[in-house]
């Protein structure tokens, strides 16, 4: 059986409490702190929440996912509410009764508690969608834009090949400075780069790969002079902009 120990952490303004052994949270808590915090405010209820019709709906869907985690031979429904009667304290009263919620039904929870909380929430969603619009990489310190990916993303109505060729020829990019070209073998496996022509291994170039700097994609995005363009181009101004603030790490190679 697994111990059960509490971490507290913050969460804005508000603390939560987490239990180890399942990771749920305690919603009261959180529903206390939330009224002591807004007096003038109508009290926030918990059943208020539960018994609303799109929290049943998510409560059921949440049941269904995780049972199908359960084994057959385990005979029991996933509980996605626990409620924990408060216990009689030595001197006088009680200890606050505890309800403790699934860790989505929580965030769901505080979003309809908080609608600061629920902006963060959805601003951080947006932010990962956002990031996946182009993927960029790192290689060799440089951030960079992979040139098929960012070809398929404009629906540019022309052949590739063609089409980096031309865009570098006609603007001028220079390599190693506008953008890189990395060399794999027929497995997938990258072999050099336009940088180093010191290769990783002695197999035979079955594909190149070119990557842009964020700079050359803009250029690229503007001149195509479409719509996916503009958006293309809005989306690495934003990014650039990002990295100012508060600068990411990209993981995905080229």
């Amino acid at each position: 059986m697994k111990t059960s120990a509490n971490i507290s952490r913050k969460m804005g303004d508000f603390e939560v409490i987490q239990r180890t052994k399942d990771g749920y949270f305690d919603a009261n808590h959180l529903l206390r702190q939330w009224n002591e915090a807004h007096p003038k405010k109508r009290n926030r209820q918990i059943d208020r929440f539960l018994n609303s019709t799109k929290t049943k709906e998510f409560i059921e869907e949440i049941q269904t996912i995780e049972n199908q985690h359960v084994p057959k031979s385990v005979d029991v429904d996933f509980q996605v509410v626990i409620r924990q009667k408060g216990r009689a304290k030595k001197n006088a009263g009680r200890t606050p009764d505890k309800v403790w919620m699934h860790p989505c039904l929580y965030i769901d929870f505080a979003m309809w508690l908080n609608p600061r909380f629920k902006y963060h929430v959805i601003q951080f969603v947006y932010d990962k969608f956002r990031q996946e619009l182009i993927k960029i990489s790192q290689h060799r310190g440089k951030n960079l834009v992979n040139a098929k990916e960012l070809h398929e993303f404009l629906n540019v109505g022309k052949n590739f090949r063609a089409w980096i060729r031309d865009r570098i020829k006609d603007y001028g990019f220079v390599l190693n400075q506008d953008y890189v070209i990395a060399y794999y073998d027929y497995q997938g496996n990258f072999l050099y780069d336009s940088v180093s022509k010191h290769g990783q291994s002695d197999g035979q170039v079955h594909r190149k790969e070119y990557g842009l700097t964020v700079d050359t994609a803009k250029v690229i995005s503007m001149v195509e002079n479409n719509q996916q363009g503009r958006r293309a181009r809005r989306y690495f101004i934003e990014v650039e902009k990002q990295w100012k603030t508060r600068p990411r790490n990209y993981s995905i190679q080229v």
